[in-house]
């Protein structure tokens, strides 16, 4: 690990992650071509999903010596899980009552 200062920032770790996000556009256009209708199932979990680009991504950064990048995307991510978690709780929610609010 590199000892020397770390220029990353928490908002560059955050940035990222949602950039990261924008992956699973083509993924489901591609599925949607072909006519995968389980390729509805990423965008809709993404909460879960992001795990399989941004757990790399953490990975390299991490190695990098990025502390601050590191965090960042922790943050990013979590934003992005509990945001994920509180819609479907709305939408499940939704259906025992039989309308939204």
């Amino acid at each position: 690990m590199d000892t020397s200062a770390d220029s990353s920032s928490v908002a560059t770790g955050v940035g990222t992650v949602f950039a990261l996000h924008l992956i699973q556009v083509p993924f489901l256009i591609c599925c949607s071509i072909i006519g995968f209708q389980a390729g509805m199932v990423a965008p809709l979990l993404i909460g879960a999903s992001q795990f399989v680009y941004v757990g790399p991504a953490l990975s390299i950064a991490g190695r990098k010596g990025w502390r601050n990048a590191v965090r960042g995307m922790w943050i990013g991510a979590g934003v992005t899980f509990l945001l994920n978690a509180a819609c479907w709780g709305l939408v499940l929610a939704s259906f025992g009552r039989g309308y939204l609010f």
